[in-house]
C-alpha cells in the first residue's frame, strides 16, 4: 500500500462577521509529503446570510491535486427554508454544485422534519439529480420513532441501478431487584430512576424518556466517576402527584447500574367544586378545605370554587374561614366511578355546604 506521509502543512483561515449582512469566510492550505514531489493546495471563499427566515450560502474553491498536477474549480450554492407547521417542525435544504474536474453538476433536495408531542417521529427524504458524470438520479428516505421502550429506524434508497432497504431497533433491558426497566437508550452506565406514582413524567435531562407505569425509568450517557445530574420535569406529572425534589446528583462507577430515588406524594384525585352556602351565598376567598382527619387538602378560590384532593372514593370535608362555629360548614362528596383512576383529569362538581 502506497500511503502518503505528510511532511508539512500551512493553513490560513479567516472569518468575518458582517453583522446584519451575513458572514464571509476564506481559507487556504498547502501541504507536501515525504514520498511525493508535489503539493496539495486549496483555496476557498464563501458567504452566508439570512433573508428573513431563509438561509442562503455560496462558496467557490480551487484545488491542486499533487498526483494529477491539475487544478480544479468547484462552486456550491445552498438554501435552507424552515417549514414549521403547527406542532410539527420541518426544513427544506436545496443545494447545487459544479465541479470542473469532470465537468459534472448536481442538484440535491433534502426535506426533513419531526412530528408529535416532544417530536418522537423524525423523517427525511433526499433526492439528487446529476449531470455530466454518468451517474443516475438517486433518492433516499428514512424514518425513526422514539418510543418509551425502544428506538425504531427504517431507511430505503436507490441509485445507479441498485436498491437497498434496512430497518432496526435499539434499546436496553435492565433487570434488578426492584423490577425490570426498558429504555430506548443504549450504554454501559445507567441510573435507574425510582419515582413512585410519577407515571408519564418526562426525564428532563434525557428527552424522549418517561417514567413507566411502575414508577421506573433508565437513561444512558452518564459519565463514570463524575458527578451526574438527573432531573424530572414536573410538567408531565399526573394530577395530584408531587415530588419532594426534582433533581438528584450521583457519581456512578464504570459499567454500573445506580438506583436514583425521587420521593413523591400522591395527594389523590383533584376535584374542583363550586360550593354554595344553604342560603345561596358564596364562601370567602382563601377558606381552607380539610379532610375527615383535619388535614388541609385544598382551598377556596375566586367565585366560591374549592379545589382539593381526594385519596378515597368518598369523604367528609370541612370548609373553614375562621375560628368561630359560624365560620365553617361541611359537605360530603363521592367521586364518580369513571374518575377513580389516579391519572384522571380534574373532576368538576357543584355542591351545597351545610
Amino acid at each position: 500500500m502506497n500511503q502518503n506521509i505528510q511532511k508539512g502543512r500551512l493553513q490560513l483561515t479567516v472569518n468575518q462577521n458582517l453583522f446584519n449582512y451575513g458572514s464571509l469566510y476564506a481559507s487556504s492550505f498547502t501541504q507536501n509529503y515525504w514520498n511525493r514531489p508535489n503539493r496539495d493546495t486549496s483555496f476557498q471563499v464563501g458567504y452566508n446570510t439570512n433573508l428573513g427566515r431563509v438561509g442562503v450560502g455560496v462558496s467557490a474553491s480551487r484545488e491542486l491535486d499533487s498526483q494529477s498536477a491539475r487544478w480544479s474549480n468547484r462552486f456550491m450554492f445552498n438554501m435552507s427554508i424552515p417549514l414549521d407547521i403547527g406542532a410539527s417542525t420541518a426544513n427544506s435544504i436545496t443545494s447545487f454544485s459544479h465541479d470542473s474536474r469532470d465537468n459534472s453538476s448536481q442538484i440535491q433536495e433534502t426535506f426533513s422534519g419531526a412530528l408529535g408531542q416532544d417530536y418522537p417521529i423524525n423523517y427525511g427524504v433526499t433526492a439528487g439529480h446529476p449531470w455530466g458524470n454518468g451517474n443516475a438520479n438517486n433518492i433516499n428516505a428514512n424514518v425513526g420513532y422514539l418510543s418509551p421502550v425502544t428506538q425504531l429506524r427504517g431507511n430505503a434508497g436507490s441509485s445507479n441501478g441498485y436498491r437497498q432497504a434496512a430497518a432496526g431497533a435499539t434499546g436496553t433491558l435492565i433487570a434488578y431487584d426492584g423490577g425490570v426497566v426498558l429504555t430506548p437508550q443504549t450504554g454501559d452506565t445507567f441510573p435507574v430512576i425510582e419515582a413512585k406514582d410519577a407515571r408519564g413524567a418526562r426525564v428532563a435531562s434525557s428527552p424522549g424518556v418517561r417514567v413507566d407505569r411502575f414508577g421506573h425509568a433508565a437513561i444512558a450517557g452518564m459519565q463514570p466517576f463524575s458527578l451526574n445530574t438527573v432531573e424530572i420535569d414536573t410538567k408531565g406529572l399526573p394530577m395530584g402527584v408531587e415530588l419532594k425534589s426534582t433533581e438528584q446528583h450521583f457519581a456512578p462507577t464504570a459499567g454500573s447500574v445506580v438506583r436514583v430515588k425521587f420521593d413523591s406524594e400522591n395527594r389523590g384525585q383533584a376535584v374542583v367544586m363550586r360550593v354554595r352556602r344553604p342560603d345561596g351565598g358564596v364562601l370567602p376567598f382563601g377558606a381552607d378545605v380539610l379532610d375527615d382527619e383535619n388535614n388541609i387538602v385544598g382551598t377556596v378560590s375566586q367565585g366560591s370554587r374549592a379545589m382539593f384532593y381526594m385519596k378515597k372514593s368518598e369523604g367528609d370535608f370541612t370548609l373553614r374561614w375562621g375560628d368561630q362555629a359560624s365560620q365553617s360548614c361541611k359537605l360530603r362528596y363521592s367521586l364518580p366511578i369513571a374518575s377513580k383512576d389516579k391519572d384522571a383529569k380534574i373532576v368538576p362538581a357543584d355542591a351545597v355546604c351545610q
